[in-house]
């Protein structure tokens, strides 16, 4: 257990909601990623991308990964022990869900062959 004292706190949760401004900001910039939206109880995260957005190795996925750790830590701040994140990862051009996971209790795998894979899937 960690105990913070109230200013602590509030330093860990400013920090926390930058660190996730900063990252949402640094994905939505880029060219791969048409649209980034979070949950207001930070446990969704769903980001509208093109394939593209798997091609620049720790670019917006690296972000997307950071945006995740804080939502978790935010609620963690908030007294949720149970914190989690589902994100969804949804083709922008035909809106197929490419990949979904909730982390930290799965994985979440988002590579060129899967996103091909879920958007020339039969009935996509």
């Amino acid at each position: 257990m960690l105990a913070l004292t109230d200013a602590q706190h509030a330093r860990q949760v400013g920090a926390w909601e930058d660190e996730l401004g900063e990252r949402v900001e640094a994905m939505a910039a880029n060219e791969g990623v048409a649209s980034v939206e979070v949950a207001d109880d930070l446990r969704g995260v769903t980001v509208r991308a093109r394939p593209s957005l798997v091609d620049e190795p720790g670019g917006p996925v690296g972000d997307l990964y950071v945006a995740v750790a804080a939502c978790g830590y935010l609620q963690l701040l908030d007294g949720q022990e149970d914190w989690g994140v589902t994100v969804s990862l949804i083709d922008d051009g035909t809106g197929v869900e490419v990949a979904r996971a909730t982390l930290p209790d799965e994985e979440l795998a988002i590579g060129r062959e899967a996103w091909e894979d879920a958007v020339g899937a039969p009935g996509a």
